[in-house]
């Protein structure tokens, strides 16, 4: 350091300066001068011309020193690149899986992917929604379908766990004694203002999932279940004989001029295990359009239900559950209406608010005795397509259905 506090050039400051990769720039100091930066550069200049001198040689001497008739390096084959996966979305009851695919994996593969997740085989499965309209066979492969980014599907089908040996559950039913004889007078029920809210809100709340889209210029089949097609309470082996007998002999004929729904009072996890066990979904003759379940049943109060039943004992309000035809009308515009819609079912107080379309049937129980006998779903597929031209339903005498079957019957022979 001189006099004046300054540091005092070195002597040699090139030869002892260290080498720039051993030194760690310090940026609080001034930048070096013009001439010291050319002088570095050139001297980078020279080690880097070295270095490519002496690299190029070495390359050149092993080049030479290989024999022209030696082996030649050949390039390996380049691997095949791995196939592109998509990811599904599959809804089974309350819970979403995803499904990893290719291309080329089919129907099969996504049902058993399914089964290890929801323990439900393939053969009690039904994917709804991958394709509209359309059966799918477990061998379609899903290249072959055009489906969407993180499409999403549903999966019905019970586990083998929750399967019940008998497929019995509890009966929510109520007495339907006298509902026939003086429904036409029970307009204080559908013009209760909370009935009409409580109706309103269920409609509102209502999501309707498509199994099939509705065809136009079809009338609407909507269909019970319990005690209408299928004998819930009756213990059996079977379930051909829970099963009403004919069932799928009249779904197949009236199919052809009604879309069917069907429309159950118990929780869908024993609508799911029943239409499965039935084999419904699956049958090439008809297709189901959609189901609802208890869920989308309003709840309704009822001041003449004692009335009816002729209990002087107790007249406080009657509360229970109805399945009006309004919630499928709104939710389906331009397809289903007043005019165009039958409600078969075995209570007359599930139509209270639409008295004019409901069919009353026969209740189906004690399936062990009667289903070698039972006959009344052909009788109602007759008088189904007898009627399919009407253009307004509620002009018909639905309580006499039967014996517009007779009067048919007598005019043939």
């Amino acid at each position: 350091m001189d006099a004046d506090g300054c540091l005092a050039p070195c002597p040699d400051a090139k030869a002892q300066a260290p080498a720039a990769s051993d030194v760690e720039m310090d940026h609080s100091q001034s930048p070096p001068s013009a001439s010291a930066k050319t002088d570095a550069a050139s001297s980078s200049s020279a080690s880097s011309s070295s270095s490519s001198s002496s690299s190029a040689t070495s390359t050149a001497e092993a080049s030479s020193s290989a024999s022209p008739s030696g082996p030649q390096l050949t390039a390996g084959e380049p691997e095949e690149p791995e196939e592109e996966t998509f990811t599904l979305t599959c809804k089974h009851g309350s819970s979403s899986f995803s499904v990893v695919y290719t291309a080329k994996s089919t129907v099969l593969d996504v049902k058993l992917a399914l089964q290890a997740l929801t323990n439900v085989n393939p053969e009690r499965q039904k994917i709804i929604g991958l394709t509209k309209g359309k059966i799918l066979s477990d061998g379609v492969q899903l290249q072959e379908l055009a489906l969407k980014k993180n499409q999403k599907f549903i999966m019905m089908g019970t586990a083998e766990n929750n399967i019940p040996a008998q497929i019995i559950q509890p009966d929510f039913s109520v007495d339907d004694e006298g509902y026939e004889e003086d429904a036409q007078n029970d307009f204080d029920i559908s013009t209760s203002p909370v009935n009409v809210q409580n109706i309103r809100t269920k409609i509102d709340k209502t999501e309707i999932h498509f199994i099939n889209p509705p065809r136009r210029g079809k009338r609407l089949l909507v269909l019970d279940i319990d005690y209408t097609i299928f004998d819930c309470k009756s213990p059996s082996e079977t379930i051909t004989v829970l099963k009403r007998p004919y069932l799928d002999t009249f779904l197949a004929l009236v199919y052809k001029y009604y879309d069917l729904v069907f429309w159950s009072q118990t929780s869908w996890k024993w609508v799911e295990a029943k239409i499965t066990e039935m084999g419904i979904l699956f049958s090439t003759e008809y297709r189901v359009t959609f189901i609802l379940d208890r869920s989308s049943m309003p709840r309704v109060e009822d001041h003449h239900y004692y009335k009816r039943k002729r209990d002087s004992s107790k007249s406080e309000v009657k509360y229970y559950e109805i399945k009006p035809l309004q919630l499928i009308w709104d939710k389906v515009p331009g397809f289903y209406n007043a005019k165009n819609t039958i409600h078969v079912d075995d209570l007359s107080r599930n139509f209270i608010m639409n008295q004019r379309n409901g069919l009353k049937i026969s209740a189906y129980k004690n399936a062990h005795q009667t289903y070698r006998t039972d006959r009344e779903l052909l009788l109602l597929g007759y008088y189904l397509v007898s009627v399919k031209d009407c253009e307004d339903f509620q002009t018909l005498n639905l309580n006499g259905w039967r014996d517009h079957i007779l009067q048919m019957a007598g005019q043939a022979t």
